[in-house]
């Protein structure tokens, strides 16, 4: 079974997702296009998980594509009517013609290059990962998985049509939640019911089990004073985790001194909003650590053990691995209540939602225990259970089964 991944090239994700598919389903053999490595190291990792990393070039706008054009919009309803939404959506003229003529490029590329696939799997479906998505026969199966932030921060009309007409070419379309689904089906139409699977991602076992191993550590290494009570905010650098609004609505509430913020900002931001974050931190005098380097693993693991409290209030989000990582360890984990966490709530995990900000500083000095030992190794049960269970990669192999027996 030939499968394509197509879209986002979210290593991190992917890598999981395909070497724990083909763990399971030996027979499938997984191709990606002009993925990036930054290291020998990361290459050889890889091969666990791809069979083949395709190298391609996609070619510049020639008269073939042109006439493609021409005879596609005078042949066929459903390019004229796509024309015609390119050209009415769009910002202006020249970008509606541009978006249409992009499927004629995609089109000799895609016959040239990506023809020999039996699934075509669509990763984070914003416009630019769609690519290729309008010129796979009927023949050939697509799958189409929403991450989150394709679903929820994907703006304006172009977006929203080229989206809805993807749906409805696939044959399958993923998610992680009921949240999520009723979001889809709320969004693009309630006809795609039938074709929606709710599916995890596989998560690496790694961190999970080195965390069962440690005591509660020293972590000088990583904190000036491991005696401080740590909060960590947010998960990467990128402003929609909202840390400026946070770190606001604890000054004056929180004892200054008894505390340290913990700002993980090792991918996703960059220098100018970093330098605002340091700059509030500074004048409002509180204590803090901003961590911009990946961390080794084991000194993951030992933050994590260390925090006493995590916050996780981002403008929007799927299901954190970072977050039920937190729970896994045993911090008071706060998180916005408008977040679609609804495969954490079912499962009972202990965590605490809030509707805004100002609330935060309250939870914090009312929750000043952390889990039970007791409580913390029932936790742990159902984490494993439920989210890191070896059914999550078998689901994904059978998805893979019955998408190509359709």
């Amino acid at each position: 079974m030939k499968v394509l991944s197509l879209g986002t090239k979210q290593i991190n994700y992917l890598s999981r997702l395909y070497a724990s598919i083909k763990e399971v389903n030996p027979e499938v053999e997984v191709s990606i296009i002009n993925l990036k490595f930054f290291s020998e190291d990361v290459e050889k990792s890889l091969s666990r998980s791809f069979d083949h990393v395709l190298s391609l070039q996609e070619n510049k706008t020639n008269v073939s594509v042109i006439f493609k054009a021409v005879k596609a919009l005078i042949s066929s309803s459903w390019h004229r009517r796509f024309f015609s939404s390119m050209l009415a959506l769009s910002k202006n003229k020249r970008e509606g013609l541009r978006l249409y003529s992009n499927l004629f490029k995609e089109d000799v590329f895609f016959n040239k290059h990506l023809g020999g696939f039996d699934i075509y799997h669509f990763h984070s479906l914003q416009r630019v990962n769609l690519k290729y998505l309008f010129s796979i026969p009927k023949s050939k199966k697509v799958i189409l998985s929403f991450w989150g932030s394709d679903l929820m921060r994907t703006a304006g009309l172009v977006n929203y049509y080229i989206q809805s007409e993807a749906l409805k070419r696939a044959d399958v379309i993923t998610t992680q939640s009921l949240e999520l689904r009723e979001i889809i089906l709320a969004k693009f139409g309630r006809e795609h019911f039938h074709k929606i699977r709710l599916l995890n991602f596989p998560m690496t076992l790694e961190l999970f089990d080195l965390i069962d191993r440690l005591e509660l550590p020293d972590a000088s290494k990583i904190l000036p004073n491991a005696k401080e009570k740590t909060i960590i905010i947010g998960h990467n650098g990128t402003p929609d985790n909202n840390h400026i609004d946070i770190i606001k609505s604890l000054n004056g509430k929180i004892d200054k001194n008894q505390y340290r913020l913990i700002i993980p900002f090792s991918y996703g931001g960059n220098k100018t909003y970093l330098q605002e974050i340091r700059n509030l931190l500074q004048t409002l005098e509180f204590k803090f650590t901003i961590i911009e380097q990946f961390l080794p693993i084991e000194e993951l693991a030992l933050l994590k053990l260390n925090a006493a409290y995590v916050i996780m209030m981002p403008v929007s989000d799927a299901q954190s691995a970072f977050f039920l990582e937190s729970i896994y360890c045993g911090s008071v984990c706060i998180a916005g209540a408008w977040l679609p966490y609804g495969n954490f709530r079912r499962s009972n995990l202990p965590f605490i939602a809030v509707a805004s900000f100002e609330d935060v500083a309250d939870v914090i000095k009312n929750n000043e225990r952390r889990q039970l030992i007791e409580k913390l190794r029932d936790t742990r049960v159902v984490i494993r259970d439920i989210f890191l269970s070896e059914q999550v990669p078998k689901a994904w192999g059978g998805l893979y089964q019955d998408s190509k027996n359709r």
